[in-house]
Parts: structure tokens; sequence; C-alpha cells
């Protein structure tokens, strides 16, 4: 009489219990707050002499309070806080994690805006130095020594302004749900219990049987 309690026991936890698991983690995992990753990928300018130019620079001044604050973003040590620099060469990934989806995307929008807007004013200055530099060696005199010397500048001059590139946006900003599926975590939980379950069933057999 006893075993066919015990069994009944046990078949009725190994049904209810997994699922209990599975509901609860599902309703935790549905009403937990959301968290939002928006990312977006720049390429940098190729005139070294721009600070705008290096990865290391971008990511330091990106991420400073002098940066944020010349942008119209309330909560800079949030932003600080959630803002991740990705860097590859000429190219940064930058990201930002918030609890409002509407706000993260704003937010990276006026970060890469500024960063892009900063970033053109440097590089028409420098192009048109190098245009002014061009123009000069052009009307100059050299002398017969200096010839060839200015023509090997010259020439190195348009070379670096035809190949000049400016900061772009090369991947625009995405906006992305962050964590797992709440079913997927449930059923997950489900089987987590089942085999807890399991263990504790084993453990009842083998307390039984001693006595």
């Amino acid at each position: 009489m006893k075993k066919n309690k015990f069994l009944i026991w046990s078949i009725l936890l190994l049904l209810i219990v997994p699922v209990l698991f599975g509901v609860v983690t599902y309703i935790q995992e549905v009403n937990k707050e959301k968290t939002y990753n928006a990312t977006v990928e720049v390429s940098l300018d190729n005139l070294n002499t721009s600070v705008y130019s290096n990865p290391d620079t971008v990511e330091k001044m990106l991420s400073s309070r002098k940066f944020l604050s010349s942008i119209e973003i309330s909560n800079i040590e949030q932003v600080q806080d959630n803002l991740v620099i990705g860097k590859n060469n000429d190219w940064v990934t930058i990201g930002l994690e918030g609890s409002e989806k509407d706000e993260v995307k704003k937010n990276l929008e006026l970060i890469t805006n500024k960063l892009l807007k900063d970033s053109e004013a440097i590089y028409n200055n420098q192009v048109q130095l190098i245009e002014n530099t061009i123009d000069e060696l052009k009307n100059s005199s050299p002398t017969s020594e200096k010839t060839l010397e200015t023509e090997q500048f010259l020439y190195d001059l348009e070379l670096k302004k035809i190949n000049a590139l400016k900061a772009e946006i090369q991947e625009p900003i995405t906006v992305t749900e962050v964590g797992s599926n709440p079913m997927k975590r449930a059923i997950v939980s489900g089987i987590l219990g089942f085999a807890l379950m399991v263990v504790v069933i084993i453990v009842g057999v083998l307390f039984v049987r001693r006595k």
C-alpha cells in the first residue's frame, strides 16, 4: 500500500513540479523589465592628422562628460555606464543599452550625429589646408635644386586629397531586444524541475528500501 502511494506521489511530482517551474519562469520572464541594445557602425576619416581618425581617441571622447554634455542627453551617467565602443582599425561600433527603446535610439542618434558633425568640420579644414598647400606649391617658383622634391611633395598631397575619406555611417542604427525567449526559458526551467524531481524520487526510493 505504501509503495503504491509512493508511486502515485512520484508520478504526480514528475508531472506537476516541472509544469510549475515552467509557468513561474515564464511569468517572471514576461514581466521582467525589457532591455534594448542600439548599435551603429561608423567608418572614421583617413586623415591621420585628425583626432577623429583614431578609434582610441574617439572612444575616450564619446564616453566623456564634456562630449555628452554638448548634446541633449539628460541621463549622462547612465549613458556613460551603458555605452560600449568596439574598435576595428578605422571603424568603430557604438552600442548603447537601456530600458526604453525610443530613448536608446534617440540618444545613439544624437551621439552619432554629433560625432559626424564634429568630424566633418575638422575633415573639411584638413582638406582645405591640403588644397591651399597645393595651390601655393603650384604658384611658387621653385629652384632647380628643389624641383624634384617639390613635385614629389605635390604629388603626395594631391594623392592624399583624392583618397581622403570622411567619417560616415556604414551600418545604420538598429535596435534589438536583449534577453532570451520566455518560452525557451520556461522549457529549460521545466526540464530542470523534472531532473530535480527524478533525483528526489531516487533518494526517496533508497530511503524506503533501507527501512
